[in-house]
C-alpha cells in the first residue's frame, strides 16, 4: 500500500501528536486530583473496586449499543454518507468511505466535532446555570455526548 505525500504528512502529525502525549506532565492540581481519586479507591475493599469497575464497563456497554442504535445516530450515519457523495457519487455504505482521500474524511469529521463543540457548550451552560436537577445530569450529559461524538468521528474515518 503507497501513502500519497498528504497521507505521509498527516501520518508525521499523528507521530508527532503521540510523542507529545507521552512527554505530557500534569499540572500539580490534576496530579494531587489523581493521587486523591487513588487513594479514596485504595481506602475500598478489592471486592468492591472490582464490583465498581465492572458496573461502570457495563454501564458504558450498554449506553454505546443505546447511542449507537438510537434514530439520531442512524441520521447521522445518512448525513455521514451524504457529506460523503459530495466527494463521490458512488458511495453507498460506510466501507465505501475509503476511497476518500484523508482530507475529505477529516472535513466530514471536522463537521461533526464542530457541532458537538456547540452541543459541550450549551450542555456546560445548563449544568453551570443551576439548579440540582441539571447539575445532576451534567455527568450522565457529557458521557451521552462525548460517547456519540467518538462513534461519529469512528464512522466518518472509516476505512
Amino acid at each position: 500500500m503507497e501513502f500519497t505525500n498528504r497521507e505521509m504528512k498527516v501520518w508525521n502529525e499523528i507521530s508527532e501528536w503521540q510523542e507529545k502525549l507521552y512527554q505530557y506532565e500534569q499540572t500539580d492540581l490534576a496530579a494531587l486530583y489523581d493521587k486523591w481519586l487513588e487513594q479514596g479507591f485504595a481506602l475500598l475493599p478489592e471486592n468492591v473496586q472490582q464490583q465498581f469497575f465492572e458496573k461502570l464497563d457495563t454501564w458504558l456497554f450498554h449506553l454505546h449499543a443505546m447511542v449507537q442504535s438510537s434514530q439520531v445516530q442512524i441520521d447521522a450515519r445518512e448525513r455521514i454518507l451524504a457529506s460523503a457523495r459530495v466527494f463521490n457519487e458512488e458511495i453507498e455504505t460506510l466501507s465505501d468511505l475509503n476511497h476518500l482521500s484523508i482530507d475529505q474524511l477529516n472535513y466530514i469529521a471536522n463537521q461533526h466535532i464542530a457541532k458537538h463543540r456547540l452541543y459541550s457548550f450549551a450542555q456546560g451552560g445548563m449544568s453551570g446555570s443551576g439548579g440540582l436537577l441539571l447539575l445532576g445530569s451534567d455527568i450522565p450529559a457529557m458521557m451521552v455526548i462525548n460517547v456519540r461524538i467518538v462513534q461519529l468521528i469512528a464512522m466518518s474515518l472509516w476505512c
